[in-house]
């Protein structure tokens, strides 16, 4: 038996199937239900890191406004952008003595934007930079200025491909276990089925009183089981019926058969007159008839089995056909002392041989 043909008929195979596509199903929807949460949180965390290095930074920020103080802030912040590579830090304003971090074309572009968080890529780098942007209004000689910090993201990007990778390797670990175990559930579960089929193998002509046993099984098995003995009940009938038939046949053929046989040996055992011939061959020709009377009946019957219905179908009187009948069956029901009393009609359309051939 061929992979194709195990495939398309094994209900194991298909029940792994199954269980195949419900964990894939499953994994996707935790797999992309938890991928989200888990973006939205790598998302959040360097907003939320960029607004407390702000929140330090603020006060000072808007405390001091002249030139030697904002030195001391230029100092702050040299030194915390060498702590953390992560960070940057752009001031934009009027006057170049108060800007910082040498901000490009770019930068200053993106600082006239709209204020809060927004994401800055930079030629040079391949991760956009997570940017808080503030205005620092106009404070004794500074003038109003675009304070800027911002975070790489790099390492949150990162993450985010880690996690993706996991989810995917751990989806994919999650099917094959589950087409793995779920063809190992099913064959244990098809146990009674397998048992159950070697059990009807058992069940094969002549020996067709049998019978699967249902009372161990599970509903949907006894169900199927209970199905299947009365399908081997209905078998069991025609077989007797067709056992009981044959032998009516075998009876009802020997007799003219052994006739014709006798006859034409005794005809044939020395020479006969015409007149003698013509008398055998009468009498064989009787017994022929009645062969093939035998045969339409036989015919009859099998079609009638099969559920052949009748179509030259035309009106006519049951009580005439009855009587009809009874005037052919004259002869036997003298022999055999019987009277037969018709009473009543109806006219319907019929086939008159099959139904003559039927009483």
């Amino acid at each position: 038996m061929s992979w194709k043909t195990v495939r398309g008929n094994s209900i194991a195979l298909r029940l792994s199937a199954l269980f195949i596509l419900v964990a894939l199903a499953v994994f996707l929807l935790i797999g992309s239900a938890l991928y989200r949460q888990v973006d939205r949180s790598l998302d959040l965390l360097p907003q939320a890191e960029l607004e407390a290095r702000f929140s330090v930074l603020e006060s000072t920020l808007n405390r001091y406004g002249t030139p030697e103080h904002w030195a001391k802030i230029i100092n702050k912040l040299n030194l915390l952008s060498e702590e953390d590579k992560r960070i940057r830090f752009w001031v934009v304003g009027s006057d170049p003595g108060y800007e910082y971090g040498q901000p490009s074309a770019r930068v200053r572009q993106f600082a006239e934007g709209a204020q809060g968080m927004r994401d800055l890529r930079l030629p040079d780098h391949p991760y956009p930079y997570k940017v808080l942007v503030s205005e620092l209004p106009a404070l004794g000689q500074r003038p109003p200025l675009r304070f800027m910090i911002g975070i790489d993201t790099e390492t949150f990007w990162q993450a985010q491909h880690s996690l993706l990778l996991a989810i995917i390797g751990l989806a994919v670990l999650g099917v094959l276990l589950a087409s793995v175990l779920g063809y190992w559930v099913a064959r244990i579960g098809l146990r009674p089925l397998l048992a159950l089929s070697r059990e009807a193998q058992a069940l094969a002509p002549p020996r067709l009183d049998g019978r699967l046993q249902t009372q161990a099984l599970a509903p949907e098995l006894a169900q199927f089981a209970s199905a299947f003995n009365a399908a081997l009940d209905r078998v069991s009938q025609a077989y007797s019926r067709l056992e009981a038939f044959n032998a009516d046949v075998a009876h009802e053929l020997r007799s003219p058969l052994t006739n014709l046989i006798g006859q034409t040996q005794v005809a044939l055992t020395r020479g006969r007159s015409a007149e003698h011939y013509f008398e055998v061959l009468q009498s064989n020709l009787e017994e022929l008839e009645r062969l093939r009377s035998i045969i339409n009946d036989m015919l009859f019957l099998a079609s009638a089995d099969q559920g052949s219905k009748a179509t030259a179908l035309t009106q006519a009187s049951l009580a005439e056909e009855v009587a009809t009948t009874l005037d052919y069956l004259d002869y036997i029901l003298e022999a055999a002392q019987v009277s037969v009393c018709v009473s009543g009609d109806a006219h319907v359309p019929i086939e008159k041989a099959q139904l003559r051939r039927a009483l």
